[in-house]
Order: structure tokens, then C-alpha cells, then sequence
């Protein structure tokens, strides 16, 4: 039956009837592949040519002919033709229209040749540059959906193009098949996959949009280029202009407003029709005079945040208003260009005082939600609405695991379409193109229609992509989704606070932690793994599978080594430290097998893997909101090497052997200086004092006369003592009693209270032998401070640290860690236990 679409601004398909005209049959054709190869922009020949190959390519392994790929200007003229791009053919067939739409594909047949042409454009910027990211490629897009529709092909984004492409015996299409598409959402920047992969499934470039990703302020006045000469051009913080590290500005300062127009203005210049403007990221206000009183408007009062910055609401609408003058000065400037404001951190709430934008404006809205749009209902914004995205990304607690249901996706997508939603930008994409790739297959050609079938679009991949364990693989990734319904939390995270995108955050964040606990128990672990071996024996060698297996064995070495450290929390055990210590060598030797580039991400078959991040990155579990924390981001060998159990440990008197301390701050990555710098410790006591004796490796005396070294020691919890000193001779330590626990101040940490000096340090610790480089220090705590002695076979609680500061370098040791530490505040709440 024949068939013609013509879907284009959702209008409705139509339906006409034919007969089929054969392309491929019996491995025979009569058709030529021809290529436009006129030179319509930089290399144009370039990626005509490569869809021309690819056209091949496919048709080749699907039906075993290979049909002649000839450049038009080749073309004799003689047989038939499938016309690729914009060739004279498609012209002179009265095809092409007056002017294509953004992305616009067509397929149309015509007196017995195929035509598959669109919008083929490049931006004017950097001619010399041939980056795909600065094209249109709608022709392209045009073969791959004529490959999609006429042979089942699923492109996936493996390194092999003809992986999801299912083997035909006849190739054909109606005679006068007619269908022409152009997208709603103009573009979707997505990530970095196979050229084939984006253009298939609808990741679009927009390079008509001169994106930051983000943020332009910043890029306007880099602190490199105006710092040094222009100081008053950055944000006053605490009486100092500092641009800090997400370049603050000093926004009524009239040249710094200049600057960040001249920045729209020489994007709009490089050939692009829309830029973004953007405040900077974690936006924090300038404290002078003339900001706090920018067009009248006097800030509230507020409370500090984490860092000690004070913001309002005004600033929004400061913000908002400084915009709203560049985009007027725009509108007689560039006449015809737009800018795209984005509704972010203090801009994320609508103006107040005005409800209408200037015509060329667009509203980039982020986050994007219900509650988000509700906020909009009474705006004029005559350019419409375009989408940041925070689905994806390893910032999130999923880190580099699946993280959106189907549901979500497609309840996502229909708000788009419902509210004319014309381009996105993804904060991420990616991590997991095994485990999550039917999700971004089925998210993304949802942007074509979002009321498709969701299961239809997953059984048309697992078909595609896993054709002989399909069944299995459908059931798998179903189940998978019925976990990511689960949710561990369900505030929304404000992505543009400093502290968060700082990385030092005061409060443990247990979302990672709290999230693989809730999803992945060990039964679902076990099932998961068991229909994977069962697709497995049956399809044999597979690419895409082998992605899988990869990304699910990194899921389970995860969550595994999550359960154990979860139950070591509780118990302390040794046995179950052995647990963790497993699971986590195990993880470690997983991610060690796995090939890792110059540039530090890890690669398959030259496609990257988890997003381009680094092994680091990847072994802590994210970054931001996607970390794990200690002892994820430790050398578990190490530890293991010098039989370290973090927790629940147990030292006694007079056993010289020594124990290593460990990173104390939960944040903290274990980095070389905490190996290099290693502190040890033993203690030994005499009737009237304990003696704790610190040897630091790697050290001289000189560079460490103001580190710190402490020991808490108490019979019990409510009678502990904290001795401070320093490590060097004849210093005096300070004596604290412990006042409140953690919960009576208020989760600030123990409270202790100074009680003046007692006790000494010896530097070096008498009649203790050192390895070369190696420094000691001895802290004598008289026992009469604690009105008694222990006796032989007491158990009193003990704990110890020590730091080491140097230029660049900051460490901070102890001995027992606190797992459930809260903030840096108490990170020596927790004792372990000291035998007499």
C-alpha cells in the first residue's frame, strides 16, 4: 500500500494508496546514490559525502546491495537516483520549497527517483572550523529517516552505524511517497554521541543560537583580561572586590554593563540570530553603595547563606531589569536579532515590575516544571519559551546511574508541545547509554510526537538493538523503570546555590547513598543480573549488550559496596568492614579494567563512557549531589595495605605497631598527601599520664612547627577531654571539657569549652626509632585531669588527629572516622575505644 505523510507543524498525516516502487530486491539495484557537491558553505562536500557513505553503508548490510555513491556533478544522467541533499535534481523535480524550515527533512518520490533533502545550513562563524555543532544537517536527517521508516533501523550510537539495523530481503516505497517534517522543538543539545545518533534521534544542533551553556556575564569581564587593571569592576564581598570563582561583577558599574552588551553584541556579529544572557552561576550581589541601590530598588533583609552571602529577591528583579535595557538597546542595534534570558537562581520567579518583554526576547526557563510555567500565565513574551534541562547529568544523586522514568519522559515532553516549548538545552546527558539508552531513545522521539506509544518505542529498540534476546532484554529495562518511579526525595534542588556548586558542602548529603539504597536492593540487584546472562547466552557477541553488562556491573559493584558500608554504619563490626572492603576492592578492580585515555575519561571502542568524566569522578559517584563520600573516594588498597578499619577501631597501650589515621572530613578524596604524609600513631602510658606518640612520614621538622595534633580521651562520652597542641618542642596543649553533644547544640558538633593548658608534646617522641623522613611527636595527658587513672583492662573512648598545612596543601588525619558526620563541625564526634 502506498503511503504519504506530510507531518509538518502537527498537521494531520495523509493517506493516499499506490503501488510500490522496488529499490533493492534479491540483492539487485537499479539506483545510484548521488550526493549534492556543490559547495554551499565550508565543508558542505565534507558531510555530504559522509552521509552518502553511510546511505550505503546501511542499505549494504540490510540488503547485500551496494549501490554506486556518485557526486552529482558526476552524475551522467542515466538510471534512476536517490538524491541526497540539496542537488539540482531536487529543484528542477519542483521539490524543493522557496525556503525549508529549521531541521525541516523531506522524502519525497517523484517519476521513479527518491529525493531525500531539508535544510542544510551553517553558521558564518569561524569558517575553518568544521565541527558539527555549527550545522543544519536536514538532508541528512532526511536518509536517516528513510532508513528508520523503510528498513527498521534503530541507530543507537554504537561504533558500528548498521548495529540496529535488521537484515531485508526487498527494499521499496510507495511511487509517489511524499513526507516532509518540521520539528516543534527546533533544537535539542543534547551531548556528545555519533553524528548519526544525534541527527536520528533528534538532538539537534542549534547554531543559530549563540549558547554559553549556561552563563555570559562571567565571559564578558574574565578576571584574567580586567582584574589586574580593573578591580572595581567585581562584586565587593566583605569589603574586598573579588571576582571569586564563578566571576561575580559589579553590576551598576556602567562599564561592566557596557562590556556584557558588547559581549551580546559581538556573538550576534559571529553570524548568530539569538544569544543567550545570563547572569552568573551561584550569583552572588555586589555589597556597594550604588548596587544595593540599583534603579531605586533597596534590597530586603536576608539572611546569610552557607557562605556567609546575602541575597533577595530584588536582586531578581534587578536582574531582570538591567536584561530588559540590553534587550531594547538590541532591538535598535541588531534589528531582527534576539537574546534568550534565562530564568535561573535569582531570576527563576517572573519580574514584578513589568509583565511585558520587547519582541526579541526569548525566556530560557530553569528549572522547567509545572510550578515554573504556572509563574508565566499572565507574561507576554513574544518570543516564546525555550527549556534548561537538569534530567541528566552525574551532578545528580543518580550519578552515573539510570536516573528518568518513562512516565516522566513523557510527561516532560507533551508539556513542551502543550506550551510551544522551541528549543532545550540538556545540563547533562549520556552517563549511561546502556543502561538508560532505550530512555533517551524513547525521550527523544517523543520530541517528534509525544503521543507515541512508550512501550511500542522500547520494543522497537530491544528488537533493533538485542534482536535475539528482545523478550529478555524488554523485560530488563521494564524493570529498571519501575525503580526509577522510586524516589528518595522530592524537593527541588537549587541548582544555582554557591555552596553546591562549590563542592564544599556543609551539610552530608546521603541523596546518592539514600537513593541506590531505596532502588537497588540485593534482590533486584539479582534479578537485573539474571535476565542480563540470559539475554546474553542467547544473542552471543553484541556491542550494545556488552555496554549494558559494563554499565550494570559498575551499578552493581556500586550498590553493593552502598549496602555494605550502610550495615557497617550500624554494626561497626570487623566482619562487616570486610564487607565493605570487598566491595569496594572488587569496584576498584572493576574500574581499573577498564581503558582510560591521555585525556582521563574512559573509553569503549573510542565511544567515551559515563559522559567524558574522569576516574576520579566516576569513583567517587558523581559529583555535586551524585557523590558518595568516604570511603568511595579513599584508596581502599591502601587502606587495606596498612590494615586500616576506619570505624569501631580499638587500639592499645603500648603496642608499637601504630595505626594509620585517615582523611577526616567525609568530603575529603583520599589525594597522594594523605599517603605521602601518612600520620601514624601508639600510645604507651605510665601511672600518672598517657603518652600518644604521632610519627609523620615524608616530613621535616621545619615545615610543620603549626600543624595541629589532638587526642580526645574520657572514660565515657559524657566525661570526654579534648588536648590541643602543636607539633614542636615544649609546646603546651590546651585542655577542653566537653560541654553538649552533637544534638543538644543544635547538630553544630560537640561542644567543648577551654579549660586552660596541661600536658606537653615532645618533638621528636622520646626512644622512638624513625625511618629516614620521618618525624615524631609525643602528647603527654596527665590522667589526674580526669580525677582517676584507668586501670589494666580499662577501655576508655579515644580518638586522635593531626593536620598538615603547608603552601597548597591541607590536610586534615584522624584516627576514627565519623561516618555520620553532618558537617565539618563534628567531624571528631566519634571515638573509638583505647585498651590500658
Amino acid at each position: 500500500m502506498k503511503k504519504i505523510f506530510f507531518l509538518m507543524l502537527g498537521l494531520p498525516a495523509l493517506l493516499l494508496t499506490g503501488a510500490d516502487l522496488d529499490i533493492i530486491s534479491n540483492r539487485r539495484s537499479e539506483y545510484k546514490i548521488v550526493y549534492a557537491d556543490k559547495e554551499l558553505y565550508p565543508f558542505h562536500n565534507r558531510y555530504s559525502s559522509i552521509a552518502a557513505a553511510t546511505l550505503q553503508r546501511v542499505l549494504r548490510h540490510a540488503t547485500g546491495a551496494v549501490l554506486p555513491v556518485v557526486p552529482e556533478s558526476k552524475f551522467d544522467g542515466k538510471g534512476k537516483g536517490i538524491f541526497l541533499g540539496s542537488t539540482n535534481a531536487v529543484r528542477k523535480a519542483g521539490l524543493a520549497p522557496a525556503r525549508y524550515g529549521r531541521w525541516e527533512h523531506r522524502i519525497d518520490v517523484k517519476g521513479g527517483n527518491i529525493y531525500l533533502h531539508g535544510m542544510d545550513w551553517r553558521n558564518t562563524s569561524d569558517p575553518k572550523a568544521g565541527y558539527r555543532q555549527r550545522y543544519v544537517f536536514g538532508s541528512h536527517k532526511a536518509m536517516l529517516t528513510f532508513l528508520e521508516k523503510f528498513t527498521g533501523a534503530v541507530f543507537a550510537g554504537t561504533p558500528n552505524v548498521c548495529d540496529g539495523v535488521p537484515k531485508i530481503k526487498r527494499l521499496s516505497i510507495p511511487e509517489n511517497y511524499s513526507f516532509a517534517r518540521t520539528p516543534v522543538i527546533e533544537y535539542n543539545m543534547t551531548g556528545r554521541r555519533t553524528l548519526d545518533y544525534d541527527i536520528a534521534n533528534n538532538g539537534f544542533y542549534g547554531p543559530w543560537y549563540g549558547s554559553y551553556g549556561g552563563h555570559n556575564h562571567n565571559v564578558a569581564l574574565a578576571p584574567a583580561k580586567y582584574f589586574k587593571t580593573h578591580p572595581e569592576y567585581y562584586a565587593l564581598n566583605r569589603g574586598k572586590r573579588v571576582p571569586g570563582p564563578r566571576v561575580q561583577l559589579c553590576l551598576s558599574n556602567k562599564a561592566v554593563q557596557e562590556l556584557i552588551y558588547k559581549e551580546v553584541l559581538d556573538h550576534i556579529d559571529q553570524g548568530y540570530e539569538m544569544v543567550q544572557l545570563a547572569q552568573s552561576d551561584g550569583f552572588s550581589p555586589c555589597e556597594c553603595v550604588n548596587c544595593q541601590e540599583l534603579f531605586g530598588l533597596k534590597p530586603q533583609a536576608a539572611p546569610a547563606d552557607r557562605n556567609g552571602y546575602r541575597s533577595s529577591p530584588v536582586w531578581g528583579e534587578k536582574l531582570w531589569i538591567l536584561h530588559r535595557n540590553f534587550a531594547r538597546r538590541l532591538l535598535k542595534d541588531r534589528p531582527g536579532k534576539k537574546v534568550c534570558i534565562i530564568a535561573y537562581g535569582p531570576t527563576r520567579r517572573p519580574p514584578e515590575t513589568f509583565k511585558e518583554f520587547p519582541d526579541n526576547v526569548v525566556i530560557e526557563l530553569a528549572p522547567y516544571n509545572d510550578e515554573v510555567l504556572k509563574s508565566w500565565q499572565n507574561y507576554k513574551v513574544p518570543g516564546g519559551f525555550v527549556v534548561y534541562l537538569y534530567n541528566w547529568g552525574y551532578y545528580k544523586p543518580e550519578g552515573f546511574m539510570p536516573k528518568c522514568s518513562w512516565k516522566f519522559c513523557q510527561t516532560q515532553i507533551r508539556s513542551m508541545f502543550k506550551n510551544n516549548v522551541k528549543g532545550i538545552y540538556c545540563c547533562g546527558f549520556g552517563e549511561a547509554h546502556g543502561l538508560e539508552g532505550p530512555t533517551y531513545y524513547i525521550w527523544l522521539k517523543l520530541t517528534e510526537n509525544p503521543h507515541q506509544d512508550v512501550k511500542g518505542l522500547l520494543n522497537r529498540f530491544c528488537k533493533a538493538m538485542f534482536p535475539k534476546a528482545a523478550r529478555e532484554m524488554a523485560e530488563f529495562y521494564t524493570l529498571l523503570d519501575s525503580r526509577l518511579q522510586l524516589q528518595y526525595e522530592q524537593k527541588e534542588v537549587d541548582w544555582n546555590d554557591p555552596a553546591l556548586l562549590s563542592g564544599k558542602l556543609p551539610q552530608c548529603d546521603r541523596a546518592a547513598f539514600g537513593t541506590v539504597v531505596l532502588r537497588y536492593p540485593e534482590s533486584v540487584l539479582q534479578k537485573l543480573d539474571a535476565l542480563l546472562k540470559q539475554a546474553e547466552r542467547k544473542s552471543g557477541k553484541n556491542w550494545q549488550l556488552s555496554l549494558v553488562r559494563l554499565e550494570l556491573d559498575y551499578l552493581l559493584h556500586t550498590a553493593r559496596a552502598v549496602h555494605a558500608l550502610k550495615k557497617f554504619r550500624t554494626t561497626l563490626s570487623d566482619s562487616d568492614y570486610k564487607s565493605v572492603e570487598h566491595n569496594l576492592l572488587q569496584r576498584q578492580k572493576f574500574l581499573d579494567s577498564l581503558s582510560w585515555n591521555k585525556s582521563g575519561y574512559a573509553l569503549k571502542d573510542g565511544l567515551a563512557l559515563f559522559s567524558y568524566a574522569n576516574k576520579t569522578t566516576v569513583q567517587n559517584g558523581g559529583r555535586m549531589r551524585g557523590l558518595f563520600f568516604a570511603p568511595f573516594n579513599w584508596d581502599i588498597r591502601w587502606l587495606k595495605e596498612k590494615k586500616i578499619k576506619p570505624a569501631g577501631r580499638v587500639i592499645k597501650v603500648n603496642d608499637t605497631q601504630g595505626q594509620y589515621l585517615i582523611p577526616g572530613n567525609y568530603l575529603v578524596d583520599m589525594v597522594p598527601w594523605h599517603k605521602e604524609k601518612a600520620v601514624r600513631i601508639f600510645c604507651r602510658a605510665d601511672k600518672e599520664a598517657l603518652k600518644v606518640v604521632f610519627i609523620r612520614s615524608s616530613s621535616n621538622y621545619q615545615e610543620v612547627t603549626r600543624n595541629q595534633i589532638s587526642v580526645t580521651l574520657g572514660p565515657d562520652r559524657k566525661n570526654l577531654q579534648r588536648f590541643y597542641g602543636r607539633f614542636r618542642n615544649k609546646s603546651t596543649p590546651a585542655r577542653y571539657i566537653k560541654q553538649l553533644d552533637n544534638t543538644a547544640n543544635k547538630g553544630q558538633g560537640d561542644r567543648y569549652v577551654n579549660k586552660g593548658s596541661a600536658g606537653k608534646v615532645t618533638v621528636p617522641a622520646p626512644g622512638v626509632a624513625l625511618a629516614p623522613g620521618e618525624i615524631s611527636a609525643e602528647l603527654t595527658i596527665p590522667f589526674k585531669f580526669f580525677g582517676k587513672a584507668p586501670q589494666p583492662g580499662d577501655e576508655w573512648l579515644f580518638n586522635a588527629t593531626s593536620d598538615h598545612t603547608i603552601p597548597k596543601v591541607n590536610c586534615y588525619f584522624i584516627w576514627e572516622h565519623n561516618f555520620e558526620q553532618n558537617t565539618w563541625r563534628n567531624t571528631a564526634d566519634r571515638q573509638g575505644k583505647i585498651k590500658f
